[in-house]
């Protein structure tokens, strides 16, 4: 890392993310569920080996121009915190800390997500393709 920023490099992106999966679901684009499956099937399946230039690499970096020529003025770029994470925060939701969030729980399934998760971060880890090395 070059700079120091506020956040770090990895949560500035999670939340830009985050940001505008809040912004699809208050427009009514689709349900919290609806967003959270389409994420998972298509950022998820190449995230864990490619970062988003290495994907535009593979992918073939002018569609992305073309796309963004049209797409980027209608990204969420508000300022605000999101109305529907504050009411969730007001409501008193912790997610599985409290087995309320934007899916409800029981004990049983808060645990198996929480178990399921560090599997698959451990996974992950395991799985990822190594750094390449550089030449000058």
């Amino acid at each position: 890392v070059r700079k120091d920023i506020r956040g770090f490099i990895t949560n500035r992106l999670m939340y830009a993310i985050l940001r505008e999966a809040l912004y699809l679901v208050e427009q009514g684009v689709g349900t919290v569920e609806d967003i959270d499956c389409s994420f998972r099937n298509d950022i998820g399946t190449w995230a864990p080996v490619a970062g988003p230039f290495r994907w535009m690499d593979l992918t073939g970096i002018p569609a992305y121009q073309a796309v963004l020529k049209d797409l980027a003025p209608e990204l969420c770029s508000t300022t605000a915190v999101s109305p529907v994470l504050g009411n969730m925060v007001e409501s008193g939701a912790l997610g599985v800390a409290n087995l309320q969030g934007f899916y409800r729980y029981t004990p049983e399934e808060a645990k198996s997500w929480e178990e399921a998760w560090h599997r698959c971060a451990r996974a992950v880890l395991k799985l990822t393709v190594p750094k390449p090395t550089q030449t000058l």
